[in-house]
């Protein structure tokens, strides 16, 4: 019997002690409900006054009325130290070097169930590895690590999110750039397919520069907040701007303004937020409508070409192709492959050069190229434009495209070269 009640007493004690919110025993400041989450967080600290609270799905942070999106990486990090504050060591009494009657941080937050908890933070103890931490409803004091205390005196700075994009790089579908507020040029990618411009002209990018430009924006982090918007910033009126959006259905403005040493400003999301970009990052010359375009109406791969014929002022020049043997014909005499490709690789970069909207007359037509390959057939027509291009007619249709007119001579130069080798 009486090791029956022993018994009852050790496991009642043991059930008491465990469920003890003392610190000393539990080794956390608070003891929280099992599968609770915070709801929202407020501290008041050296630095200034911030409120966090959620926006589906995202952490925003809140400094005098004004919002910003809060980093998740830094908001994981605060969720878990204050879900699991531990404690190092559990102190008697209060004194004043614990620093409470000014403290670096007045703590509080609020669980999705409704309770509340706050705490203070002292001062750091003299080795600077532990700060002093107190329960504001008449708790203990004990101490915290250093390094929990630190995510609760940052500034706001150390809260807000430094990525800057909103979409998804991997998954965009559309890319604008605007200058002085004016369209410059459009890019859009559907499914499977590659980009292509969409303003001002039809066409397809080209697919190296494209990637390197997309890749290229991983870089654009912020590397500070400068503050409230300011002409300072070029802000006012930005010179630039440019338009994200994937396939989530995500959109995204990111103006940018002027430069001012390393930094670039710029303003984006939905609040308007102004940050600075290392400058170096940030270079839109690449998507220019020019520069991106890839008119290559000859292209296709060695392995597919039959033929190819050039019809010029100088002559006509038919060259086969059987892949099988790897020979080639030029005139009706027999080449080698290397010949062959020779002529070849510099037959399919005729391609367009820029682009021509007005309504210049075409001229007369100066040359003919044919390519057929496995696929079928492709022709392109060149008309005079200028002294140093030619308007590009494809396929039967007239384009506002032009070639330069060096890439036609440089051909002609191959075939010159080849004729008078083999006569």
């Amino acid at each position: 019997m009486v090791c029956a009640v022993c018994a009852f007493l050790f496991v009642w004690g043991w059930f008491v002690l465990y469920r003890s919110d003392d610190p000393a025993d539990t080794g956390v400041l608070f003891r929280l409900g099992k599968g609770e989450t915070i709801k929202s967080i407020s501290i008041e600290n050296t630095r200034g006054k911030f409120s966090f609270f959620r926006e589906n799905p995202r952490w925003i942070v809140e400094e005098n009325g004004t919002r910003y999106r809060a980093g998740d990486t830094k908001m994981r990090i605060l969720t878990q130290i204050l879900a699991s504050l531990d404690v190092t060591r559990v102190l008697e009494g209060e004194r004043a070097e614990y620093g409470f009657s000014s403290p670096d941080a007045v703590v509080s937050f609020v669980m999705d169930s409704g309770k509340s908890f706050s705490f203070l933070v002292g001062n750091r103890t003299p080795d600077l590895m532990s700060a002093y931490a107190r329960d504001a409803n008449g708790g203990k004091s004990a101490l915290i690590r250093s390094t929990a205390a630190d995510h609760l005196t940052g500034s706001l700075a150390a809260y807000r999110d430094r990525e800057i994009l909103g979409v998804q790089l991997r998954r965009l579908t559309g890319i604008a750039r605007y200058v002085n507020g004016e369209l410059l040029c459009a890019f859009a990618k559907t499914g499977g397919e590659g980009w292509r411009m969409t303003f001002p002209f039809e066409a397809p990018a080209k697919v190296v520069e494209m990637s390197e430009f997309i890749a290229g924006m991983k870089n654009w982090r912020i590397a500070a907040f400068p503050g409230a918007a300011s002409a300072r910033y070029g802000l006012d009126k930005p010179d630039a701007a440019i338009i994200l959006s994937d396939d989530a259905g995500n959109v995204q403005t990111i103006e940018i303004g002027r430069r001012e040493g390393i930094y670039k400003y710029v303003r984006f999301g939905e609040y308007g937020d102004i940050a600075a970009l290392y400058a170096a990052d940030v270079d839109l010359s690449k998507l220019d409508p020019v520069r991106m375009m890839f008119v290559a109406p000859l292209r296709a791969p060695l392995a597919d070409v039959r033929s190819i014929k050039i019809e010029s002022r100088a002559g006509v020049y038919g060259l086969t192709y059987d892949k099988t043997s790897r020979s080639a014909e030029f005139l009706g005499t027999s080449i080698s492959e290397a010949d062959f490709i020779n002529i070849f690789y510099k037959f399919i970069t005729m391609t367009a050069s820029g682009f021509d909207g007005s309504s210049v007359p075409r001229g007369h037509s100066v040359a003919s190229l044919d390519i057929e390959t496995e696929g079928g057939k492709a022709n392109l027509v060149l008309r005079e434009r200028g002294a140093d291009s030619y308007f590009m007619r494809i396929n039967g249709l007239d384009t506002p495209f032009y070639m330069a007119s060096r890439r036609l001579e440089e051909l002609m130069g191959r075939i010159e070269a080849l004729t008078d080798r083999i006569k």
